[in-house]
């Protein structure tokens, strides 16, 4: 469901025949020929995209459960790519229906964030989380305890050109990093 908050009014409701584990917006750019933003939502083996009209104006293959979605311009041509993560250990990058790239982790990709132009943070379901930047990994990190949200943080907080990753574990535990170096610069935990 689309939900209107200012109005209180529901926008449009739809049933996703392969059901729905993760969810997005991207704007015009990523789909021009339909001009304007549409919701991503990511199922069994295929990612669905509708209109603020509530009419199916996307939809592709993927290769299993898409867990998770992020916009991130990947081949810095200034438009947004979909980067999905899924059952099936893939993270690929979508340009429109077409899969420009797809990478291997070794376990399933749980969590995408985007960081700022091509980079963005990625967790998986063994623990294991870290940044790429485009094709490349910048860095990887792994922890006993499960990664329950990541979010990218694109204001440069420090003043040294680094961005930042924020880590949330099951456990309560947050870290934060720095995005290039995978540094961490703060530490808390959350009691439950």
């Amino acid at each position: 469901m689309v939900y209107d908050c200012l109005n209180n009014a529901d926008v449009f409701e739809k049933e996703v025949n392969d059901g729905l584990s993760s969810i997005n917006i991207c704007d015009g750019q990523f789909l021009p020929e339909v001009g304007q933003p549409i919701v991503l939502v990511g199922g069994n083996c295929s990612i669905t995209g509708f209109d603020v009209d509530g009419e199916e104006r996307f939809w592709t293959v993927s290769g299993d459960n898409v867990q998770s979605l992020a916009m991130v311009d990947f081949n810095n041509d200034g438009a947004d790519e979909l980067v999905a993560g899924s059952d099936d250990f893939a993270i690929r990058i979508f340009k429109g229906e077409e899969i420009i790239h797809d990478v291997s982790e070794k376990a399933k990709v749980m969590h995408l964030s985007k960081i700022e132009g091509s980079c963005f943070g990625y967790a998986l379901s063994n623990g294991a989380y870290g940044v790429y930047q485009g094709k490349k990994k910048l860095w990887k990190s792994k922890s006993k305890d499960v990664v329950t949200a990541i979010c990218g943080c694109q204001q440069d907080l420090f003043g040294d050109g680094e961005k930042l990753l924020i880590v949330g574990f099951k456990s309560g535990q947050i870290e934060v990093r720095k995005h290039k170096s995978g540094e961490i610069v703060h530490t808390t935990s959350l009691e439950e």
